[in-house]
C-alpha cells in the first residue's frame, strides 16, 4: 500500500473523491490527501510546514521513487540497475540523479549529459572509453564534439545567418585627426568573438583633393585581424588594401569629390579578452573638408567561433 514517511513515522495517504465529504480533521496531523475539486495534495496539519525540510517520502513499500519537500522537489539517486529497469523509457527520455546530474536516454543506454572541456583535439583525442553520442567542448581551435563510437566530429549546427544593419542618416566627419565610429553600423562583441562582415558604404568628400579614409576599431588586443579594404583613391582609382590592426586606412590623397562612390570594408576579426564594440570609422584626409558616409549604407555580419 501507498504510505507517506514523514520523518521516519509512516502516514496512510487517503485519496478523495472530489465528490465525497471527509472530516480531514479527524485523520490527524500529518496526513497527507489526494482529492478534492482540482486533485491536488492537502497536508492536514501543520507540522511538515512549521518543522520545514521534513521530506515527504512515497514509498511503495521496498523504494523511494520520489522525495517531495516542502519548498522544492528531490529525486533520489537511483542505482545503475535501477534506472535500467525503467519500464516504457525512449530515446531522449531524462533523468536527473542526485550526485550524477542530467543523462538522456539514447535508445539503448543512459548517457550522461554534461560537457566535459578539453584544451584542444590532442586531449580530447585521448578519451576514447566514452559511450556514442558523448559530449566535449574543445578551447582550440574551439567547437562543440560528438563522439561516433570510435572518433570525435564537430556537432553539425545550423548554418549561421547574417544580420544586417543600415545607416538612417548622412554623417560627416571635417577631422583629419579623429576618426569618428559610423553611427549605425555596430556591433557589441564578447570575449574571445568572432565576427564576420562585409559593409557597403556610399561616401562622398567636399572636394576632390579629399580622401576619404576608413577604417574599424574594436576591444583591445584582438586575436586576429584579417580585413580588406576597397576605396576610391582617386575619381577613377578603386583600390583594395589589406589591413592586419586597428585604426588603419588606406592613406588616399585624392577622391572623386562630391560624386558618391561605394567603398567596401569585409573580412573577420577574432575578439580578445575584452568585451566592447566593432566600429567601422572615417576620417578625412584635410582637416575641415568634410567627407560624408550616406543614409543607406549597410552592412552586413554574423558571429561564430571560429
Amino acid at each position: 500500500p501507498l504510505a507517506i514517511d514523514v520523518g521516519g513515522t509512516s502516514r496512510a495517504v487517503l485519496i478523495l473523491n472530489p465528490e465525497m465529504s471527509c472530516n480531514l480533521a479527524a485523520t490527524g496531523n500529518d496526513h497527507i490527501a489526494f482529492g478534492g475539486s482540482l486533485n491536488e495534495p492537502i497536508l492536514i496539519g501543520g507540522v511538515l510546514s512549521a518543522v520545514g525540510f521534513h521530506p515527504i517520502q512515497v514509498s511503495d513499500g521496498t523504494s523511494k521513487s520520489m522525495m517531495l519537500y516542502t519548498n522544492k522537489v528531490r529525486v533520489p539517486r537511483l542505482t545503475k540497475l535501477e534506472i535500467d529497469g525503467i519500464p516504457d523509457k525512449i530515446a531522449g527520455d531524462l533523468l536527473f540523479r542526485l550526485g550524477l546530474g542530467p543523462e538522456v536516454y539514447n535508445g539503448t543506454k543512459w548517457l550522461p549529459m554534461t560537457v566535459n572541456r578539453y584544451a584542444d583535439d590532442a586531449a580530447l583525442i585521448a578519451e576514447t572509453h566514452c559511450d556514442r553520442g558523448t559530449l566535449a567542448w574543445v578551447d582550440a581551435p574551439g567547437g562543440l564534439k560528438v563522439f561516433g563510437g570510435t572518433s570525435w566530429a564537430p556537432v553539425q549546427t545550423v548554418p549561421p545567418v547574417f544580420l544586417v544593419l543600415a545607416k538612417s542618416a548622412d554623417q560627416s566627419n571635417s577631422s583629419n585627426i579623429t576618426r569618428a565610429d559610423i553611427s549605425d553600423l555596430t556591433v557589441p562583441l564578447a570575449a574571445n568573438e568572432v565576427i564576420h562582415f562585409h559593409a557597403y558604404l556610399v561616401a562622398s568628400a567636399a572636394a576632390t583633393t579629399t580622401a576619404i579614409r576608413l577604417a574599424i576599431n574594436g576591444p583591445a588586443s584582438p586575436s586576429q585581424i584579417d580585413v580588406a579594404i576597397a576605396g576610391w583613391t582617386a575619381a577613377a582609382t578603386l583600390v583594395t588594401t589589406g589591413i592586419t590592426l586597428y585604426e588603419t586606412d588606406q592613406g588616399g590623397t585624392t577622391s572623386a569629390g562630391t560624386t558618391r562612390r561605394v567603398f567596401e570594408i569585409y573580412g573577420r576579426v577574432i575578439n580578445g579578452p575584452n568585451l566592447g564594440t566593432f566600429a567601422l570609422r572615417f576620417v578625412s584626409e584635410v582637416n575641415l573638408s568634410a567627407v560624408t558616409i550616406h543614409r543607406g549604407s549597410w552592412m552586413q555580419y554574423f558571429k561564430g567561433s571560429n
